[in-house]
């Protein structure tokens, strides 16, 4: 699956992410992809900052349309890159918005009451003349695959993983060389490799019935 695909008003970015993150549940799917929706949002900016279309080119304005520039929301920089000429202030910049999905983050470009239409509308034109900006460039699509993943690995390695499969409904815990086993009946199975440690006091502070257990709970180690 590609990393980046186009909408009628905006784009998305999807088909990469943990390996692991089909076994937790939605909650947990949507708190990484807000973490890309996030990222995608700094990133987009910078690439619009720069000019920059979502191939990560540049198309230099000529000399005609920089001496006539102007712009419906803010004071006008008349050499600034294309699509900005209020630069912040610009809608391209201004009305991009974006929200997490279990699978995907959606980015697109809200109302905008100048047109009366989606901001999204007015860029269609600016792709047909050869700046497409539905999308965001691969140096910044790595850029945000890269933090996003700094961000789950910082998350698992303070015990959020363990954390998010000791909250699910039916957990059962079972004894394994090398450390224990988290599973989750009912539905998709998830296992995550705990110490004895960490499994006593799990059951210390949920009850023996949380992981299953009747007539040997483990002892503290």
């Amino acid at each position: 699956m590609a990393d980046r695909d186009t909408t009628e008003v905006g784009y998305r970015l999807r088909g990469f992410g943990p390996t692991d993150l089909s076994t937790f549940p939605d909650r947990i799917k949507l708190m990484y992809w807000q973490w890309v929706v996030d990222l995608g949002l700094e990133a987009k900016d910078r690439d619009l900052a720069r000019g920059f279309d979502k191939d990560g080119s540049v198309h230099p304005l000529s000399p005609k349309t920089i001496k006539y520039r102007k712009s419906a929301v803010g004071p006008v920089t008349k050499r600034a890159p294309r699509l900005i000429p209020a630069l912040a202030m610009s809608r391209v910049r201004s009305l991009l918005t974006g929200r997490a999905h279990t699978t995907c983050a959606e980015f697109w470009w809200k109302y905008d009451p100048v047109t009366a239409a989606s901001f999204a509308e007015v860029l269609h034109f600016a792709a047909a003349a050869g700046h497409d900006v539905f999308g965001l460039s691969p140096e910044e699509t790595a850029w945000v695959k890269q933090e996003a993943t700094k961000k789950w690995r910082a998350w698992k390695a303070a015990g959020g993983g363990m954390r998010a499969t000791a909250e699910a409904p039916g957990v059962k815990a079972s004894r394994k060389p090398g450390g224990k086993s988290v599973s989750v009946r009912g539905g998709k199975s998830v296992s995550v490799r705990i110490t004895k440690r960490q499994l006593y006091e799990l059951l210390r502070k949920s009850g023996p019935e949380l992981a299953g257990w009747r007539d040997n709970p483990p002892r503290p180690p």
